[in-house]
C-alpha cells in the first residue's frame, strides 16, 4: 500500500513548518491548494493533533512527521505503528528524511519564497 500523494505533501509541509524553511513552506502551500486542499486544513496543520478537520491516520503521519524531524520517542513509534502499515511507514519515513534534507539546503543557501500576485 502506498500513502497518498496527498498525505506526503501534507507531511512535506508540516516538515518545512518545523524546520522553518520558507522556501518550501511556499512552495508546498501553493501545491496543496492547487492540488484542492482547503485552507482550513492548511492553517490548522501546525496543531493536526488538535484539530477536528484531520483523522486519526492524518494525525499519525504528521506526528511521525514531528518525530522524524525532531527525535523519535519509542511511544511516538508505537502509536503510529498502530495506524501506519508497514509499508506506508516505511515510505513516509523515507520522504520525510529526504525532505528534511532539502530544507536544510534550502535553508543552508537561503533560499526565498518569490512573491507573486497570484492566488493560488
Amino acid at each position: 500500500m502506498r500513502p497518498e500523494k496527498s498525505l506526503l505533501s501534507r507531511m512535506d509541509l508540516r516538515a518545512s513548518q518545523v524546520n522553518g524553511c520558507a522556501y518550501c513552506l511556499d512552495m508546498h502551500w501553493k501545491d496543496l491548494r492547487a492540488g484542492g486542499e482547503t485552507a482550513q486544513r492548511l492553517y490548522s496543520l501546525e496543531v493536526g493533533r488538535e484539530s477536528p478537520f484531520y483523522t486519526d491516520r492524518e494525525r499519525a503521519a504528521l506526528e511521525w512527521t514531528e518525530a522524524l524531524t525532531l527525535t523519535t520517542p519509542d511511544e511516538v513509534y508505537e502509536q503510529v505503528r498502530q495506524h501506519l502499515c508497514i509499508g506506508v511507514f516505511t515510505q513516509t519515513s523515507s520522504s520525510n528524511l529526504i525532505h528534511a534534507s532539502a530544507n536544510q539546503r534550502s535553508n543552508s543557501f537561503d533560499d526565498q519564497p518569490r512573491c507573486s500576485t497570484s492566488k493560488r
